[in-house]
């Protein structure tokens, strides 16, 4: 193997990418389940009025999307959803959705979704992906998920069904998290929140591989994420990979990647086309955006032979 193919550093995105779909409402319905007086407005509320914000802003921001022609105006665009998400959080603390929540009850919400087979479902080959990259690189989890704790404790209790035996650590994920969640009483409901829009992740992005180079290791970096929100991330690493899923997802994924490469001049290509002379030129000239319909596809593609660099 050429010596510049380093061993790689994963980094992924959790809902909708090692999920099958978002999980904010499923971990919000484990603050439904907890007492409040008085009784919470449902959680369709919360969805609605954040959609109606996200579409004003949308409606007033200038330039449109037709005339974000580079990858800089999108990540402006990206950025100003800061106010948005901020704003959707404060609804959600004011009201106390997640207040008296404890560890406990996120623990064990969290092994019932899993192990109810339709509430938390992973997508297919993560753990086989994880294993590989783990053998002589590292897997990090990046999410604006609201529950650290949350992600966590899906992940685990996914990997051991499977016998991955927890391969993803709680230090290596990035996520916001509830306040007093150890405390007698529970949590306050406030969110600890510090990674809430694309920019957020793809600064801590920057952190971490910043941080893991320190000591003068090289990596090929992965990012896979799900949406447009995770533009930033893609572009700041040297594979950046976009999780299409089943065929279900799969034409409106598809079609809203195609639709953003096309606008900021990316290619956009299946992984099982990848090759090495792609990321030279995409360290060189231009960017390639890579899809994929799960993480057996990485697996498979020619990007497997830097799961091996650096083994004993």
């Amino acid at each position: 193997m050429p010596a510049d193919r380093s061993p790689v550093l994963l980094l992924l995105d959790f809902d909708s990418t090692l999920t099958t779909r978002d999980t904010t409402s499923i971990l919000a319905s484990l603050g439904y389940q907890t007492r409040h007086t008085p009784p919470l407005p449902s959680w369709p509320f919360f969805v609605s009025t954040y959609r109606a914000s996200f579409e004003s802003h949308l409606g007033s921001y200038k330039p449109t999307s037709i005339d974000r022609t580079t990858l800089a105006t999108e990540v402006e665009w990206q950025e100003s959803l800061q106010g948005v998400e901020r704003e959707s959080i404060s609804r959600v603390e004011q009201a106390g959705v997640f207040k008296g929540l404890t560890r406990a009850d996120i623990m064990l919400g969290a092994h019932e979704a899993v192990n109810s087979g339709d509430h938390v479902k992973m997508r297919e080959g993560w753990i086989d992906l994880v294993l590989r990259v783990q053998r002589a690189g590292k897997t990090k989890v990046v999410s604006v998920n609201w529950s650290k704790l949350w992600v966590h404790q899906c992940l685990w209790n996914s990997d051991c069904e499977d016998e991955g035996l927890g391969i993803i650590r709680e230090e290596d994920i990035y996520a916001n998290e509830l306040e007093g969640l150890d405390a007698a009483e529970g949590s306050t409901g406030k969110i600890l929140a510090s990674i809430v829009t694309g920019s957020d992740k793809a600064r801590k992005i920057k952190e971490i591989v910043n941080s893991e180079e320190q000591g003068k290791r090289s990596f090929t970096t992965v990012y896979i994420g799900d949406s447009p929100t995770d533009l930033e991330a893609l572009s700041c690493v040297d594979v950046g990979i976009w999780m299409v899923g089943d065929e279900n997802e799969r034409k409106r994924k598809k079609n809203a990647a195609a639709e953003l490469t096309r606008r900021i001049g990316w290619d956009y290509k299946p992984i099982k086309k990848f090759d090495w002379g792609y990321l030279k030129a995409t360290r060189e000239h231009w960017k390639t955006l890579w899809w994929a319909r799960n993480f057996t596809d990485v697996v498979e593609s020619r990007l497997e032979e830097a799961f091996r660099e650096g083994e004993p």
